[in-house]
């Protein structure tokens, strides 16, 4: 797998776990859900940063990267 498949594969776990928290923290006490604020926090930057990658590397999110498969083939 190319390193920026990879890259995606690790946004969509993020994407998929951020969407998780609030839920958690809808239900945990005051103290935890501070934690979990904060925590929230710094998963957006990591996947923003990761958006960023993605977008130098290989264009818009979301959209195929040309080269992935070719390099993948290439790797095999």
């Amino acid at each position: 797998m190319h390193w920026l498949d990879k890259l995606r594969q690790v946004l969509r776990l993020d994407e998929e776990e951020f969407s998780l928290w609030p839920e958690i923290a809808a239900t945990a006490p005051d103290g935890v859900k501070q934690i979990i604020n904060s925590m929230l926090e710094r998963e957006k930057k990591e996947m923003d940063d990761i958006r960023k990658i993605l977008q130098m590397y290989c264009g818009t999110p979301g959209y195929p990267d040309p080269y992935s498969s070719f390099a993948e083939k290439e790797n095999k």
